[in-house]
């Protein structure tokens, strides 16, 4: 169903969840650049950083699908499952740095989200 088909109770719950997931996003996000930075300064394990922002992600992974952030539900997707491809890979600087860089693509389409609900 898409959000211009429910009732105005209905979007009225999911724009007040949309809110709160904005909100908790922005925390998470401002987290995982953290992460990041201690990272390369040599103040956060390799390892710890691809867990911890998968667990960001993935987190964030099902609720935008839930309230109707179809793009950002779609790039969380594809860096899950890239995550899980690699998971029995070495996790080199390389491959850290691709992580990274999806973490910034999907910040921007997140800030997205937070333009189109206001």
């Amino acid at each position: 169903m898409q959000f211009e088909e429910l009732d105005a109770s209905m979007k009225e719950i999911i724009m007040e969840c949309q809110a709160d997931f904005l909100s908790d996003g922005t925390a998470r996000f401002t987290a995982m650049e953290q992460m990041i930075l201690d990272w390369k300064s040599g103040n956060y394990e390799q390892l710890k950083l691809v867990h911890d922002v998968h667990l960001h992600i993935h987190s964030m992974k099902g609720v935008a699908r839930t309230i109707y952030f179809d793009h950002l539900h779609e790039m969380t997707e594809l860096t899950v499952t890239w995550i899980r491809q690699k998971q029995d890979h070495e996790w080199t600087s390389e491959l850290v740095e691709q992580l990274i860089q999806s973490v910034h693509e999907m910040k921007s389409s997140f800030d997205q989200c937070k333009v189109f609900s206001n």
